[in-house]
C-alpha cells in the first residue's frame, strides 16, 4: 500500500510541474495593433489608454504584450483546442480566446476575460510585424 501511494504522489508530482503546451505555431512571432476608444468601451476597461500601439510577443517559451510607458505583462499563451487559447498574460485569471489567422493578421476575440483591461488590448486584429 505505501508503495503505491508513494507512485501515486510521484505521478501527481510529475503531473503538476509537466510544462504547459506550446502556443500554436501559427501565433507564434511579434504582433502589432492600437487599441482603440470603442475596444476600451466594449471592455470595460479603466486602466488603458485608447490610441496606444501595443506589441505582442509569442514564443514558444514565454510571451508578453507591451506598450511604452507600462510595464509588460508577461506568462504564457497555452492551447485549450485548435482554435482556442488561454492568454496567461499578466493577472492569472481564467480565460479563453478565440484565435484566428488569415495571411499577416491575427484575430483573437475574448470568449471569456475577468481582467477587462487585457481584453480591451487582446481583442482585435494584429498585425504580424518583422
Amino acid at each position: 500500500m505505501k508503495t503505491l501511494l508513494a507512485l501515486l504522489a510521484a505521478a501527481l508530482v510529475v503531473a503538476a510541474t509537466a510544462a504547459a503546451a506550446p502556443p500554436p505555431p501559427q501565433l507564434v512571432g511579434k504582433w502589432t495593433r492600437t487599441v482603440t476608444a470603442s475596444d476600451v468601451r466594449r471592455a470595460h476597461s479603466t486602466k488603458i489608454v485608447p490610441g496606444k500601439t501595443w506589441t505582442l510577443v509569442i514564443t514558444q517559451h514565454g510571451s508578453r504584450v507591451s506598450t511604452p510607458g507600462r510595464v509588460a505583462w508577461k506568462g504564457s499563451v497555452v492551447p485549450s483546442n485548435a482554435t482556442q487559447v488561454h492568454m496567461e498574460l499578466g493577472p492569472h485569471e481564467g480565460d479563453l480566446y478565440d484565435w484566428r489567422r488569415s495571411s499577416g493578421r491575427l484575430t483573437l476575440h475574448a470568449r471569456v476575460d475577468p481582467v477587462a483591461d487585457r481584453a480591451a488590448v487582446l481583442s482585435g486584429t494584429w498585425k504580424k510585424s518583422r
